[in-house]
């Protein structure tokens, strides 16, 4: 499975992409939203996970807009924002079209099961 892993800190994405290469995904990371849009225009992944608060464009605006290129995109909106802000911010995120939300910090049991509950299905070939 693709998956892109769009989060502004470095060692957020590089922890996630190990755990997610271990079980046999291949993973794109970007810093930012700008980079997060272009890298999903390039791949088409099947899984997005991104960060909501990053600089240049944050995670909703690229939320949107990943979702006007492809409306069954399959994102994973995560969010530390705070206490009690960033249930506020994931619970717009999934409002938007989010298919999941996950507060930071998250195990990375937690961050996989999200993800596979996120796996598209085999394609099943059509019979003759």
């Amino acid at each position: 499975m693709r998956v892109l892993v769009i989060d502004d800190h470095a060692p957020i994405r590089t922890t996630i992409r190990i755990k997610l290469e271990q079980c046999g995904h291949t993973v794109v990371e970007a810093e930012n939203g700008v980079r997060g849009l272009a890298c999903y225009r390039a791949t088409r992944p099947d899984v997005v996970l991104m960060d909501i608060y990053m600089p240049d464009r944050d995670g909703l605006e690229t939320l949107r807009d990943v979702l006007k290129l492809d409306p069954a995109a399959n994102v994973l909106a995560m969010s530390g924002g705070g206490s009690y802000s960033h249930v506020r911010i994931l619970d717009a995120a999934r409002r938007m079209g989010a298919r999941a939300v996950l507060p930071k910090p998250f195990s990375l049991d937690e961050m996989l099961q999200a993800v596979t509950a996120l796996t598209p299905p085999p394609a099943v070939p059509e019979e003759c």
